[in-house]
């Protein structure tokens, strides 16, 4: 059953009056992006050429976008020093109200983290602003821990109490990182807390911010898996089940960034420039996947490689299906292809006529012959 800590009658109108303390029922109040628009100017005389316009507009975006950028980092950086002065404040006194001081870190990280609900910048831009951020996040997760370890707070009990902030991409980085903590305390086991975030981060549609929080929640659970750390209970079916769920997720919301806001040649152009530059976000599934020790053909061959593949064909986007091939080729062992190399070339004819099925062919083949070369050698 998916993790589901919720509580009936009197438990939960307590659990809310304590949130309630920690986050304003007026959603007005809570910090939100500023909204800017990119303003084209006038100045350009009538025998400019085309190309020297396309270059000025382009010029002029990028600008905007550094700008925007800058702006939202900085609110980061300001809301980051309030965060970190009210943890240390609350560390050198212990008399202080922790109520307040809690309630005080939750409103400034809230404020932090709703710079991600911006949709102004473009996945180049959105990439730094989202890195300042994480950077930025390891305070707040080292505080969460620390608030298990000096027993002020179960992690189980502050799991609950983020899911009540009102605004849903602060609240879904607030649950990761907690969940992250809470596997950690062994409160919770890895199966029940990684399966409630892979249904809550459904919720944030938008591909971009959707993609980012997936990331986020890809990087807090890469040592808190089955079969990659010890100390975490359970079986290697659980963690590449999460790994490849995340997977197909991320693929559907990669994909329909192609085919968001219409728009001309000019437009479709950049969003595929734009997918080029998030590929890599949706590759490391993959690769994390070929990083999981206790998998061996056998489940290589009959739950990754088929899921992998179903969702290369279903997707029917070219660039999707030649990136993704070429990754499934080229991160997982040698071995592995030995064993299903039927099954590779018999999805060959079913993509898209537009993929470059020779590269795809001469990766396959390279790989074969390293193999050979170094059965050889051995």
């Amino acid at each position: 059953e998916p993790f589901r800590m919720t509580m009936n009658g009197a438990g939960a109108g307590a659990y809310q009056d304590v949130a309630h303390s920690y986050f304003p029922d007026d959603r007005s109040s809570v910090y939100s992006p500023r909204a800017a628009s990119a303003g084209v100017g006038d100045g350009f005389s009538s025998t400019a050429s085309l190309s020297a316009l396309k270059s000025n507009l382009m010029t002029m975006e990028q600008n905007e976008q550094t700008r925007l950028m800058n702006e939202s980092i900085r609110r980061v950086q300001e809301q980051s020093y309030y965060l970190k002065y009210v943890i240390d404040s609350a560390a050198e006194n212990a008399d202080s109200n922790f109520t307040t001081l809690f309630a005080s870190v939750m409103e400034y990280a809230c404020n932090m983290l709703d710079e991600l609900s911006t949709s102004s910048l473009t996945p180049k831009y959105y990439y730094e602003l989202y890195m300042k951020v994480v950077d930025e996040m390891q305070t707040l997760e080292d505080y969460f821990i620390s608030l298990f370890e000096d027993g002020v707070m179960s992690m189980r009990y502050l799991y609950e109490v983020v899911q009540y902030a009102p605004r849903a991409v602060p609240r879904l980085y607030l649950q990761i990182a907690v969940g992250s903590a809470l596997v950690q305390s062994k409160e919770g086991t890895a199966k029940e807390v990684w399966q409630d975030l892979i249904g809550a981060v459904k919720c944030v549609q938008c591909p971009i911010r959707g993609l980012f929080l997936r990331t986020y929640l890809s990087q807090m659970s890469k040592d808190k898996l089955p079969g990659v750390d010890d100390d975490v209970s359970g079986t290697i079916e659980e963690a590449y089940s999460f790994l490849l769920e995340n997977f197909v997720e991320m693929t559907k919301l990669w994909v329909r960034i192609q085919h968001s806001g219409g728009g001309g040649k000019e437009q479709r152009k950049r969003r595929e420039k734009e997918r080029i530059e998030l590929r890599i976000l949706v590759g490391t599934n993959l690769v994390r996947l070929s990083q999981l020790e206790e998998i061996d053909v056998s489940i290589y061959s009959e739950s990754i490689l088929p899921t992998v593949l179903e969702q290369v064909l279903l997707c029917k986007d070219t660039l999707a299906q030649g990136y993704l091939m070429d990754c499934v080729i080229h991160v997982f062992p040698d071995e592995f292809h030995i064993k299903t190399i039927s099954t590779l070339l018999d999805t060959i004819p079913k993509l898209k006529e537009k993929v470059n099925v020779h590269n795809i062919l001469q990766s396959i083949m390279n790989r074969l012959a390293e193999y050979e070369n170094n059965s050889e050698s051995s």
